[in-house]
């Protein structure tokens, strides 16, 4: 195992001195000798509670293999496939969902995907993940359990799903369960938790009331705040006083294909295989190590040498880009995920949208995606490209005699624009030039983002960019409060493939809107838009949505993200998508790869 100090070591920009050579692979490809996968990721510092994680991108991947949601994502498509549920029904007027569980003797409704498709569609040629030597799943009357040997019920679903929502427990991602009925308003402290419009009818059946009809459900089923979590564990700790302990080794039950086996802050986290798990016979790993790099020049060392198999999708640093240019082991997905510096619009001068207008028309976002590399692209809209959904293409916007695009690169334009605010030239009415605050992560890359906008900015509208560096956890709660002047760097990557992720997070009262921005009327759009049964004309008047979000600019779009890793070849049972989500249960090691 690596020590503390090996992973200081490989933070070094000189490990990668050599790592341009004609070799097919990035560095080392000898297999190891046993089922432990090693994935380097960025270390967030958050939690293993479901409810209380700020991080799906890092975090997730971990929680995922702990806990079993009640759906979980297919391996390439990333649509709801079974997971606890293996049935659901959806009442006519789609106010109200009915999930049968896995231990329901009769389930009604339809079936969702499991194991079966997925070796069905290996044998069609559209899965390249390698399911063939795979069991069958077990029947649908089998119940999931916990870690412990009990049984995981719908009453685990319904004090779960109330916890979530309580005003006390914070969830930073409370918010996504407000498609259901009352959950607003329990978040907000009006009612109480066992309001919530969720209800076990017997041991396995599962009712949940909507506010209004929710096409994305299901999908929302694979996300951590509703992932069931144990009422047995956590009521434990809470008596001792110490609730939180519940997620430690030793005290933490979990659902899902691993359990916790050791957790060392900003170092580590291992995860062994879980016995009790509903289908433990998919299992390839006896082990899954998450080493927490520090910046991600560390991840791309430490694979280099072999001793990490994979990286996350956000541990690649910009430097590498050339060295692993042609490379068999990149792996590269588009995400569903952009990147979209916020304005603080409660604080001057991000209050006029003038000046919104002017930083985003003086932003070459080509620039960036050049630097950044493998094959990001600018951006001019929130929503990234998908399926089904048209995104706005141009906003024009008349101002005085004049009409302008404010969403091309028109650096004429931001000026104008800028003074028309009453800053000509970067000066206020006093003469003083212009101070905007840039704050951001404390990794390199993100301070590499800055420099980059703060020469942009500096010479295009002639203001100053003092560029403020912060801790991520301290980031997170300085963005969500408010608590920040200027512009703070922002990205998002959506965990359910539907352009409401992206729009639902600045509707007034939402707890991740970086920007302090809201408006009735946008909030109106939105849950009309939602609403909507036909699914062509909800994604139409999504778009009008986006839009009007669009016209109040409190973000600027700036690019299409990618998830580019190298991953060894001799890994198996992992593929690139659109969420950079990966169910480790169909993951193994090729122990006799060779080379061909």
């Amino acid at each position: 195992m690596i020590s503390r100090r090996e992973l200081l070591t490989a933070a070094s920009p000189l490990a990668l001195a050599g790592c341009r050579n004609e070799s097919r692979y990035f560095g080392n490809t000898q297999p190891p000798g046993r089922q432990h996968l090693i994935c380097a990721t960025i270390d967030t510092g958050g939690s293993l509670d479901p409810a209380r994680s700020a991080d799906f991108v890092g975090e997730g991947s971990i929680l995922r293999a702990l806990f079993e949601g009640l759906t979980t994502y297919h391996p390439q498509t990333l649509e709801p496939m079974a997971g606890i549920a293996t049935h659901h029904e959806i009442s006519p007027d789609g106010l109200r969902i009915t999930l049968y569980l896995r231990g329901h003797s009769r389930p009604r409704g339809a079936a969702l995907p499991n194991t079966n498709n997925l070796r069905s569609e290996l044998r069609s040629g559209t899965l390249t993940v390698d399911l063939s030597g795979l069991p069958d799943p077990p029947p649908d009357r089998v119940p999931v359990y916990w870690s412990d040997g009990a049984a995981v019920t719908a009453h685990d679903v319904v004090y779960s799903w109330r916890r979530a929502i309580d005003r006390d427990t914070a969830a930073p991602y409370g918010y996504l369960l407000y498609s259901i009925q009352n959950a607003r308003e329990v978040n907000a402290g009006g009612m109480s938790p066992d309001k919530l419009g969720v209800r076990a009818l017997d041991d396995f059946t599962l009712q949940v009331d909507l506010r209004a009809p929710t096409s994305f459900f299901l999908e929302l089923l694979s996300c951590p705040p509703f992932f069931p979590v144990p009422r047995q564990a956590i009521e434990s700790a809470k008596s001792d006083g110490r609730e939180e302990r519940w997620t430690e080794p030793g005290a933490i039950v979990t659902s899902g294909a691993f359990t916790l086996r050791e957790r060392r802050a900003r170092d580590r986290i291992v995860l062994a295989r879980n016995p009790h798990y509903i289908e433990a016979g998919l299992i390839g790993l006896d082990q899954v190590s998450f080493l927490f790099i520090p910046e991600f020049a560390v991840g791309a060392n430490l694979y280099r040498s072999g001793r990490a198999h994979f990286t996350s999708g956000l541990a690649l640093p910009p430097m590498v880009v050339p060295a692993l240019r042609g490379k068999r082991d990149l792996r590269r997905a588009r995400a569903f995920g952009t990147f979209f510096p916020c304005f603080n619009t409660k604080k001057p001068p991000f209050d006029n949208v003038l000046v919104r207008y002017a930083f985003n028309m003086a932003t070459d976002k080509r620039a960036i995606t050049d630097v950044f590399g493998f094959g990001r692209t600018p951006a001019r809209t929130l929503v990234p490209p998908m399926a089904r959904y048209r995104a706005p293409d141009s906003l024009r916007v008349q101002i005085d005699d004049k009409t302008y695009d404010v969403l091309d690169y028109d650096p004429a334009g931001a000026q104008a624009l800028l003074a028309k605010a009453g800053y000509p030239g970067g000066l206020d009415s006093q003469g003083r030039r212009l101070r905007i605050h840039l704050l951001c992560g404390s990794f390199a890359d993100a301070r590499l983002h800055c420099e980059i906008l703060q020469q942009q900015w500096q010479a295009t509208l002639g203001v100053e960019v003092p560029i403020e560096t912060q801790e991520f956890g301290a980031l997170i709660q300085n963005i969500f409060s408010g608590n920040y002047e200027g512009i703070t760097i922002w990205n998002d990557w959506g965990f359910y493939l539907d352009p409401n992720w992206f729009l639902d997070q600045f509707v007034t009262g939402s707890s991740v809107n970086p920007s302090g921005w809201s408006d009735p009327k946008y909030d109106y759009l939105l849950a009309e838009a939602n609403a909507t049964t036909d699914a062509a004309l909800r994604m139409q008047r999504l778009a009008e949505c986006e839009l009007y979000l669009l016209r109040a600019m409190p973000f600027f779009p700036e690019y299409f993200d990618v998830w580019a890793y190298p991953q060894k070849p001799y890994l198996r049972g992992i593929q690139p998508n659109a969420m950079d989500v990966h169910p480790f249960k169909y993951a193994w090691i090729d122990t006799n790869w060779r080379p061909s």
